[in-house]
């Protein structure tokens, strides 16, 4: 017979099994929060790598890792030093929707040595520093880069019907290969994707002693 306490409840409600209730209870309560820790860390994480995402807009000098080590790239040199026998300049313009994506500089600069094809700034200006008189394309300078120039893909932009790539030499229709576009001096060299607006570049004013 149970016991009643002093309030006529009875003792045996007290007893293990309601203590294996409260238990069970804890443990469910335990394992939601569990649960939305992990959910938290993960959105976390997940926001984070969003932020963190490469920018199409402004790509890398060593475009995805795949850029400059210092080894010869197209049979083209990375020097310790600058060559000037061949040196020239030439602009690129790469456009989106009408929009500018910036060439970054020290294309071609790994660090202890400088390409014959490089960039220095931010000014998007191809400089040729060769010990040798070569003709020189575009697809070398993307090929320094790391970066994919085709008719289906420049940078990280696809290319389609839709998203078009049209090219520009000192403002006239390119209708090759992009890839076999020469590098000559003072040319201005205008990739255009997608949506034009307006003319294309037609040329570009250099410093003056390049």
């Amino acid at each position: 017979m149970s016991r009643k306490d002093g309030r006529g409840r009875s003792a045996s409600n007290r007893g293990p099994g309601n203590r294996g209730n409260t238990d069970g209870a804890r443990s469910i309560g335990l394992g939601t929060i569990a649960i939305a820790v992990v959910v938290t860390v993960a959105a976390i994480i997940g926001v984070l790598a969003w932020l963190s995402r490469p920018d199409p807009m402004a790509p890398q000098a060593n475009f995805g890792n795949n850029g400059a080590t210092g080894k010869p790239i197209d049979g083209i040199k990375c020097a310790t030093q600058e060559s000037l026998q061949f040196h020239i300049h030439a602009h690129l313009e790469v456009l989106v929707d009408g929009k500018k994506v910036m060439v970054p500089p020290n294309i071609g600069v790994p660090g202890q040595c400088l390409y014959w094809l490089h960039t220095h700034d931010k000014s998007a200006v191809i400089h040729v520093e060769s010990p040798v008189q070569l003709t020189y394309t575009l697809g070398d300078f993307f090929d320094i880069w790391g970066a994919p120039l085709s008719k289906t893909k420049v940078l990280s932009f696809d290319v389609n019907r839709s998203e078009p790539l049209r090219v520009y030499v000192n403002g006239k229709r390119y209708s090759g290969d992009p890839r076999e576009v020469k590098i000559k001096p003072h040319e201005e060299i205008a990739l255009v994707i997608g949506k034009m607006k307006g003319k294309p570049p037609g040329s570009y004013d250099f410093p003056r002693g390049e």
